[in-house]
């Protein structure tokens, strides 16, 4: 049974959830040097890459303010270049990025509660 785009916008939600409970109280100093953290925060990012691929076309024309492309970008640059990811950037995307994704996509989940035809 598909997906509804709705279901992939919980999805990239509850990823930013996990991410921010991953690094919450860290700095970038233990960050860097916590293995199990990089992992965790870096398979959550894959989700929310993956996740934001799968949301439909119409979603996304509706919602030009979305960074689709630099979302789903970082994804493919998490999976596919995996030996070459900058940490500190990861973690500059955690501080200065994901609260405005995060605030985006639940004004967007929001939407889903006032009309189904969104999704």
């Amino acid at each position: 049974m598909k997906r509804k785009s709705e279901h992939y916008v919980e999805d990239v939600l509850t990823s930013i959830v996990k991410i921010k409970s991953f690094v919450k109280g860290i700095s970038i100093e233990e960050f860097l040097l916590d293995e199990k953290t990089q992992y965790a925060v870096v398979r959550a990012f894959e989700i929310i890459g993956e996740a934001t691929k799968k949301i439909s076309d119409d979603v996304k024309i509706k919602h030009p303010e979305i960074p689709w492309r630099d979302i789903t970008g970082m994804r493919d640059i998490l999976a596919h270049e995996y030996i070459d990811v900058d940490l500190r950037t990861i973690w500059e995307t955690i501080q200065n990025d994901l609260p405005y994704i995060e605030k985006i996509f639940n004004e967007l989940l929001k939407e889903t509660n006032k009309s189904d035809t969104i999704f």
